[in-house]
């Protein structure tokens, strides 16, 4: 959980009451936080960019709790795979 947020279930973005947001009324308040500069970024996306972040520093498994997703269901759906492949010693063994 990041510093200074407190809600009873751990939450990321807890509503002013520190409970879980019905999807409605969030969906409503970030288009009025977002304005016009950041119209292109939606709480899907956001979803995607912290899966993605918690897989790369401690795993898919983590990821997965972190989103309450099973850890296939975060590889396929919300956590992008590296993209950075270390291939010096595939191509070492076939220069050598």
């Amino acid at each position: 959980m990041a510093a200074g947020i407190e809600s009873e279930d751990n939450l990321l973005i807890p509503s002013p009451r520190r409970k879980s947001w019905n999807p409605n009324n969030f969906n409503e308040t970030w288009r009025a936080v977002r304005g016009d500069n950041f119209k292109h970024i939606t709480p899907t996306q956001i979803r995607h960019r912290v899966g993605t972040d918690v897989r790369h520093a401690v795993g898919i498994e983590q990821a997965a709790a972190q989103l309450g997703n099973s850890p296939v269901a975060a590889a396929k759906h919300y956590a992008a795979r590296n993209r950075e492949v270390d291939n010096r010693a595939s191509f070492e063994r076939r220069t050598a």
